[in-house]
């Protein structure tokens, strides 16, 4: 089937998520399906809003279909995270697949899976040894092997956006790569752009009951 992907928690369904469906839409011309997490989110936290609210949000900006990603997945590593979402939309037959982050030259990407797919193992465990997460370490070996822009490290949503090209070309997935700009201060940023914030600005905003100024954030179907 042709049709074109977005991998998302929606933790909670923000302007930012509304115009990344829309850009698909536009974009590919292709019906978009979401593969998304459920009631319990990559960290293994539940989502502050069910998975019916955030599906049926994604429905009226334009989605076609969405797909619940297996919750031994959605609260898994961002690497097996990575592999379920894109194992889904291979067996669905997905043609494209539109991911939002902050740096978005495709053949950097390309270039650091080439570097993760050979041995580094050893190189991260010396990192592991000094007692930083997994993550960390993968990002140090990563900049120590890369002469490219540095930038690409620079926010989480890129590190994701690495994972699900990595499982793409991994998985023999005949997938095209469309990357969009994200419209926030990426995945943890601290600043707001006009109706955008991330999905951790909303949640801390919610957390300290600015439900009010939260809702600034999130388009009107979706409060």
């Amino acid at each position: 089937m042709n049709f074109c992907g977005i991998i998302a928690e929606f933790n909670p369904f923000h302007n930012g998520h509304d115009y990344l469906i829309k850009q698909a839409k536009e974009i590919t011309s292709l019906p978009v399906a979401i593969i998304m997490s459920g009631n319990f989110v990559q960290r293994g936290e539940p989502a502050i809003i069910d998975k019916y609210q955030r599906a049926k949000s994604a429905i009226y900006a334009g989605a076609d279909i969405v797909v619940e990603l297996p919750c031994i997945y959605a609260i898994s590593s961002a690497q097996n995270f990575a592999y379920g979402a894109i194992k889904a939309l291979k067996e669905m037959g997905c043609s494209k697949i539109v991911v939002g982050a902050k740096y978005t030259i495709l053949e950097d990407y390309i270039k650091l899976v080439k570097i993760k797919n050979k041995n580094i193992k050893s190189d991260i465990s010396k990192e592991l040894e000094k007692g930083i997460s997994y993550s960390s370490a993968l990002i140090n070996v990563l900049k120590s092997k890369y002469s490219g822009n540095q930038e690409i490290f620079n926010d989480a949503s890129n590190i994701l956006a690495l994972e699900y090209i990595e499982q793409i070309y991994n998985q023999n997935a005949n997938i095209e790569i469309i990357l969009i700009k994200r419209t926030d201060d990426g995945y943890n940023g601290t600043k707001i752009y006009n109706q955008y914030a991330s999905a951790s600005q909303i949640r801390e905003l919610i957390a300290n009951n600015k439900i009010k100024e939260a809702n600034k954030y999130v388009p009107e179907y979706a409060n």
